[in-house]
């Protein structure tokens, strides 16, 4: 499969049941931390928003069953009850997110003799501070994920939507780790990754042309976690974008995304050292 074919199996469709008898949806993707310096094993978890888990008393996650390596069209659900206990938050209220350490999941599948199609990112393809000081307005990026819970049922699919860098990532859009995507963001799109995949010649915030991060490589921007709407008055404000629900608001399609930088943040919190 060609690279960018890999980011269709980077992520999975979390469907939630609340504890108020609603159900919702949102997006998890797979990061694989770096080694622990005592195991010298790396660990893989499962990231999200705060707000897709936090209101939900079971989930189910959604994989696609590998073969050699290669994907499947089969799939494969675990649910997960009494979960809470497993993820491991954000300890700053303001950054919404949060990730579950996979090896639990990754047993059931073994114990049932079946092998997960699954594409983390390594904490290479994270983009540092350094990285997104590089950005500029109006470059290409895409978002993976379930839109309004959406996805290729028979391939198991997420669905890739493509825009641009609505505000730059070197600035903190309103003071807070945040930028701003000119994209078609809906609930479900919570939790769901924003990426940079650059080809060839890029030009720099001085105005210099560079190779890029190297080609055809992936870059992790950020995690996507709220969209703006506005009502009929035209009162613009966030929303969480994790509930499917009917929206009589209008979309100004801009999505805030979480720098993914703060994801590293969660390393901590699974007792990694280095």
């Amino acid at each position: 499969m060609a690279t960018v074919e890999y980011l269709a199996y980077s992520t999975v469709l979390i469907e939630c049941e609340n504890h108020d008898g609603s159900c919702s949806s949102g997006t998890g993707f797979f990061v694989e931390l770096e080694p622990n310096k005592e195991t010298h094993e790396p660990m893989l978890v499962l990231v999200t928003n705060k707000h897709v888990v936090n209101a939900a008393k079971s989930l189910r996650l959604v994989f696609t069953v590998s073969a050699g390596g290669m994907p499947t069209d089969k799939t494969y659900s675990i649910s997960l009850d009494g979960f809470r206990p497993l993820w491991r938050f954000h300890p700053d209220a303001n950054v919404d997110l949060c990730a579950l350490q996979l090896s639990a999941v990754l047993s059931l599948a073994q114990r049932d003799g079946i092998e997960l199609m699954i594409s983390p990112f390594s904490v290479q393809q994270i983009a540092s501070k350094d990285d997104l000081q590089k950005m500029v307005h109006g470059e290409d990026v895409y978002m993976i994920g379930y839109p309004d819970g959406i996805r290729d049922t028979v391939n198991n699919q997420p669905i890739f939507r493509r825009g641009v860098l609505a505000t730059s990532p070197r600035f903190d859009f309103e003071g807070k780790p945040h930028f701003l995507t000119d994209m078609a963001v809906f609930p479900g799109s919570s939790g769901s990754p924003v990426v940079s995949i650059r080809y060839g010649m890029c030009v720099d915030t001085l105005r210099l042309v560079y190779r890029g991060f190297e080609k055809g490589k992936v870059k992790l921007l950020g995690v996507v976690f709220a969209t703006h709407l506005h009502d009929s008055p035209g009162k613009i404000y966030e929303i969480a974008t994790t509930n499917m629900m009917s929206l009589t608001q209008i979309p100004n399609n801009l999505g805030v995304v979480i720098k993914a930088d703060r994801i590293i943040e969660l390393e901590q919190l699974f007792g990694i050292s280095k």
